[in-house]
């Protein structure tokens, strides 16, 4: 079962993740906020701290941004095609 628990304002009610595609909205929402704030967190870094870190160090940490920009970029089409398909409530 996929059930989470939500408190709507009066009471708790058991949703289905994997059947409710406005709560899939809102976890992809969540999702891409956490990978672009960690993406900035580490291009930031990046930036900072170019002088100061080494070459094998720099390429793992853009390989780890580059990682982090093709989640972003599924994570947004996924939305995007999901918010496509469901009718506003």
């Amino acid at each position: 079962m996929s059930n989470v628990f939500i408190f709507t304002g009066n009471a708790i009610e058991a949703v289905d993740v994997i059947n409710d595609p406005y709560l899939q909205l809102i976890l992809i929402q969540y999702s891409i906020k956490s990978v672009t704030i960690q993406k900035e967190q580490l291009e930031f870094q990046l930036a900072d701290q170019a002088h100061f870190i080494s070459e094998n160090l720099k390429a793992q940490l853009l390989n780890e941004l580059k990682t982090l920009r093709t989640i972003q970029a599924f994570l947004s089409e996924w939305f995007n095609q999901l918010n496509e398909s469901c009718p506003n409530p």
